[in-house]
């Protein structure tokens, strides 16, 4: 699908815009891991290929809103260096 969708942008910003899809993808499946799984015991990182799921379950999922303002403000953080650092070179 991220291949998919960055074919709809210019041929000069495809390699960026698959690359940071890709990249939010993984994230995603990796924070996902960290919240139990009502049993399931996680995330099938290798479907369909094994069903072997993995997880670490240090939080539920009604419990992620208590997480969401400091990831937030994390990350306008990190954008916040990173926009830093740019401007004085």
């Amino acid at each position: 699908m991220s291949y998919g969708f960055c074919l709809l942008y210019q041929e000069a910003e495809r390699k960026i815009v698959f690359g940071g899809l890709v990249f939010g993808g993984m994230i995603q499946l990796f924070l996902d891991a960290f919240k139990s799984h009502l049993g399931l015991g996680g995330i099938v990182w290798a479907y369909p290929f094994s069903w072997n799921p993995y997880g670490f379950g240090l939080f539920r999922p009604e419990n992620g809103i208590f997480i969401a303002v400091p990831a937030i403000l994390a990350a306008f953080g990190l954008e916040w260096l990173f926009r830093r650092g740019r401007s004085r070179r």
